[in-house]
């Protein structure tokens, strides 16, 4: 059967697995600006954007600008001036922030006042009572409770779904066919329309308002329930895949920044060269594997270096997605400097629309993941040889 709780909880620990695992592959070299518990005080004012990654973060201090963090444990309880970009295993806010929310975690709490918009994304997500959203929520957990007043709209998806406050907009949501459902307690007050896809009708308590129309789409459940699984999920599993990918590249550019700028810089300045060689990499490494396979003492090996093939190809995509976000804003005219971290997620979710077109996409995919594959080799080969001297 399946669990969306677990599954999203996976999700989010096997992204900062993969990331953390992969990180000495591409970068053969020591971890950077990287510890395990970082704490920030009350007293401490934080002028520019606030970057880390470490196994437990509190942040209790004042941030003027962006706060960008990956780890196990956090805890924002200090005010944020700018956006909140957080992946983690269990992350609570308590502190004001002006700008927006963005987080993909196990349990994630919110409860605090919000200028913008909240995407939150999960296995638990929780927006308490004492939270405010300015703007719009959109969250896709396994259980969601939006205990907090939200200024605009609510959508997303779920198995368990709870609304108790006033929504100053429309509420869209797809319920988990299977086992999930939506509750509105007598709080709620909904001021627009109220659209959900659910097995089975809401449960709307006695005191609960909807200003707007209620509409309600069943949902079938299929004879097969594997088709459900994979037919339900498909739009939410496009969007989960995405995040992965994003917070992968979040945390390999906090750990490892200055190897991210020289595979970017590589891909530049020598184009048709990390082509060259990826095209070579990409056909005759696994070759090799399969001729070393062929002895039994080599199969170890070649699973080992085939798992390296496979992640290496994986993160491709975000050493893309820096290039290709580069060219983007200087297109665009930006001439000051812009953070790794903002140009990365520009550059992989256009790189991801633009694979998704229909045939020209499967061309685009190929030459970019090798154009990067070329660049990660060799930046690869320059560091051990400076490592061997």
């Amino acid at each position: 059967m399946f669990n969306k709780k677990r599954f999203f909880l996976s999700f989010s620990l096997l992204a900062v697995i993969i990331s953390l695992t992969a990180l000495p592959l591409i970068s053969g070299a020591s971890i950077e600006d990287s510890k395990q518990n970082i704490y920030v005080g009350s007293e401490e004012v934080i002028e520019g954007n606030f970057i880390k990654a470490g196994e437990v973060i509190d942040f209790d201090g004042q941030a003027q600008k962006d706060v960008i963090i990956a780890g196990g444990s956090i805890n924002i309880t200090g005010p944020v001036k700018g956006d909140v970009l957080v992946a983690g295993g269990t992350v609570r806010i308590k502190g004001d922030v002006t700008g927006n929310i963005r987080v993909v975690g196990g349990t994630v709490e919110v409860n605090s006042k919000v200028g913008k918009n909240v995407s939150l994304f999960g296995g638990t997500v929780v927006i308490g009572e004492d939270a405010e959203v300015g703007w719009d929520v959109l969250s896709f957990a396994g259980n969601i409770e939006i205990r907090g007043k939200v200024g605009g709209d609510v959508r997303g998806g779920g198995g368990a779904v709870l609304l108790a406050n006033e929504i100053g907009g429309n509420v869209d949501l797809k319920i988990d066919a299977e086992e999930g459902h939506l509750v509105l307690y007598h709080q709620a007050d909904i001021k627009g329309d109220l659209t959900y896809t659910a097995s089975t009708k809401a449960e709307i308590k006695e005191g609960a308002k909807i200003g707007g129309e209620t509409i309600y789409k069943e949902s079938i459940l299929p004879v097969i329930p594997i088709k459900q699984d994979f037919g339900i999920s498909s739009f939410i599993g496009k969007i989960m895949a995405l995040f992965a990918l994003l917070i992968i590249g979040l945390i390999i550019i906090l750990l490892a920044p200055k190897t991210s700028k020289s595979i970017g810089k590589r891909m530049v300045d020598k184009p048709w060269d990390s082509l060259g060689w990826g095209v070579v990499y990409l056909i005759i490494t696994p070759v090799i594997l399969f001729l070393v396979a062929i002895t039994v003492i080599g199969i170890p090996l070649s699973l080992i270096a085939l798992a390296v093939y496979l992640i290496s190809l994986y993160l491709t995509k975000i050493f893309i997605g820096i290039v290709l976000g580069q060219k983007l804003l200087e297109w665009a005219g930006k001439k000051k400097e812009v953070s790794l971290v903002w140009t990365m997620i520009l550059g992989v979710v256009v790189f991801s629309i633009l694979t998704g077109l229909p045939f020209l996409g499967g061309i685009i995919a190929f030459l970019g993941i090798c154009w990067a594959l070329g660049a990660m080799v060799e930046i690869k080969k320059q560091t051990c040889k400076r490592i061997e001297r």
